[in-house]
């Protein structure tokens, strides 16, 4: 935490002319933690659950049917 401050102030307070200095590297680093907490967090969600990161698979409900005499399987006619 003194190193960051160290760092956040660099040696000039708030109250002296390099006050947007301050403000930009604390933006930055709220910035870039809030980034690595989202990686993360869905690192583990990933960990957790991969099955979750993929698309689902189409439910296949064919049905063989008989039309004019003929056997047609559905399935042929609802997904290429």
């Amino acid at each position: 935490m003194k190193h960051w401050l160290n760092w956040l102030i660099n040696g000039s307070y708030p109250y002296k002319k390099r006050w947007w200095l301050v403000g930009g590297r604390f933006i930055l680093s709220l910035w870039i933690t809030i980034i690595a907490l989202c990686g993360i967090v869905i690192a583990g969600i990933y960990v957790v659950d991969p099955a979750s990161f993929s698309d689902p698979k189409p439910d296949t409900e064919c049905q063989t049917v008989e039309y004019n005499g003929e056997v047609i399987d559905t399935c042929e006619y609802l997904y290429p």
